[in-house]
């Protein structure tokens, strides 16, 4: 939790997004942490993360086609992963139910044509995929999302403990209903003296 970045969905979410990395390409080396662990801070809990020297220095490496050391692009990158997490948690992958309890940690780099060997782009293919924010945005909420199928997610459905109080005129009728809600009877008592009957069940 001392790297965590954010919860989702909502912010306040079960979720955690913990302080990733930006490399310098595929498989290379560290350039500089992504995000701030701002939840961990929040808790005051110490973070072990590398911090990155001067970002402003730098001119950025040749393996990859996004400057990682100017500030207005970490910033694009980092306020859009945020973005992206946020929207996976909110709709995850089975059924577009909220994810619970998922830590996401995300690798950033670019990646160059193999064919081209590089791009004169310098809008990083804004022409071809739009917008870099929203190509942020649906890199991290795909990635996010085909990882959470990866890891075989099931469907949690909430139950509902009932309390059901009827006579034994209406006792049949109850049991047909419940039995079409699909619910999982617990107990049934009847009260002395009095011919009514209590169920307890469990309702989804």
């Amino acid at each position: 939790l001392s790297a965590a970045w954010a919860l989702g969905p909502k912010q306040v979410g079960p979720n955690v997004m913990s302080v990733g990395k930006m490399l310098d390409g595929e498989g290379g080396d560290f350039v500089r942490p992504l995000g701030k662990a701002s939840v961990g801070f929040a808790f005051g809990l110490s973070s072990n993360m590398a911090h990155p020297g001067d970002l402003s220095a730098g001119e950025g490496s040749k393996n990859t086609l996004i400057n990682f050391y100017d500030p207005t692009v970490i910033g694009a990158i980092e306020g859009n992963a945020l973005t992206g997490f946020q929207m996976a948690t909110e709709r995850g992958p089975l059924c577009d139910e909220p994810l619970f309890g998922v830590k996401v940690t995300l690798e950033v780099y670019s990646k160059v044509d193999p064919v081209k060997g590089g791009d004169d782009d310098d809008g990083a293919g804004v022409d071809q995929y739009g917008p870099f924010s929203g190509q942020v945005i649906s890199a991290a909420r795909e990635a996010i999302r085909q990882s959470v199928l990866k890891a075989g997610p099931r469907l949690v459905e909430a139950m509902y403990l009932s309390v059901i109080t009827t006579t034994s005129e209406a006792l049949g009728g109850t049991y047909s209903v419940l039995g079409r809600r699909r619910a999982k009877i617990v107990s049934e008592t009847i009260r002395e003296g009095t011919g009514v009957f209590i169920i307890h069940s469990y309702l989804p």
